[in-house]
């Protein structure tokens, strides 16, 4: 029977593979995918985490909820050297990355379906077209997404900051969270 350990090591090797497809795609004309390959990072980063600082034995697997990224925030603010990874040195700077991160997990089609559930609109979400509540025009994530915009946006550096937190969470996961 697998272990939470191996679920961890998994979630980690997936979350690699994810972030070296994000940065293939960054700065190549495609915001939304990006957008889209970090959340999964991040989300996988999160499960991982999760799997190796769980230490009650009726968890036998990782969640399978896709809000797991904002959960690893909690978990790295616990975490000896969790909050001055590269990146995120300053407050200014994690606390901008670290709401990004947390807009990226709630972009997720299945998080804004929640939130719908609870009355909220269906709007921004990553990977599919949404109507605007307001204008009600249909809009579509690879133009109209928020985030994908600024992560695109070189004046900003939000993409290029999302990467290099990615790298340093990869970097130094198992000695983050052993």
């Amino acid at each position: 029977m697998a272990t939470l350990r191996d679920w961890a090591n998994a979630f980690l090797e997936q979350a690699k593979e994810d972030l070296r497809a994000a940065r293939a795609v960054y700065g190549a004309g495609s915001p939304s995918t990006f957008c889209m390959l970090l959340q999964m990072t991040f989300e996988k980063l999160g499960k991982a985490a999760f799997a190796r600082s769980t230490k009650s034995p009726q968890i036998t697997e990782p969640p399978h909820s896709h809000q797991t990224a904002s959960r690893l925030l909690l978990l790295l603010e616990r975490a000896p050297g969790g909050l001055a990874l590269k990146g995120i040195e300053t407050d200014k700077d994690r606390g901008r990355v670290f709401a990004a991160v947390r807009e990226l997990e709630n972009a997720h089609p299945d998080t804004v379906n929640k939130g719908v559930q609870r009355g909220l609109a269906r709007w921004p979400q990553l990977e599919f077209p949404w109507e605007n509540p307001s204008s009600g025009a249909i809009e579509w994530p690879a133009q109209h997404l928020p985030i994908a915009r600024r992560a695109s946006d070189p004046r900003e550096r939000l993409g290029a900051d999302l990467l290099k937190f990615a790298d340093a969470l990869v970097m130094q996961f198992n000695m983050l969270f052993p």
